[in-house]
């Protein structure tokens, strides 16, 4: 549910629902990925530093793999570009 209110730009249901993904399971990558682009576009630098640090503790890999096309979140290129987007710029302010 995440996934399509992030595609879909429903920011209080993504918030929502990240929020619950996370709670059930904390390890899933995919979910920090989310929330540090979305925090990113609310220029939330706190929110993405909570969930940059959750996710470089379990997964320090997975922001390169993303950014690098090793693993592909989503296939529709918008979407994707826009993770990146949110990704790329928390790394380029936080380096």
């Amino acid at each position: 549910m995440a996934m399509c209110f992030f595609i879909e730009r429903d920011k209080y249901n993504f918030l929502l629902w990240a929020e619950k993904a996370i709670q059930a399971s904390p390890y899933a990558p995919i979910r920090r990925a989310l929330m540090i682009a979305y925090a990113m576009e609310e220029n939330d630098i706190k929110l993405a530093n909570i969930h940059f640090s959750a996710l470089n503790n379990f997964a320090p890999g997975f922001i390169s793999s993303v950014l690098s096309g090793e693993n592909i979140l989503f296939s529709d290129e918008e979407h994707k570009q826009r993770l990146n987007e949110g990704l790329n710029s928390f790394l380029t302010k936080n380096i």
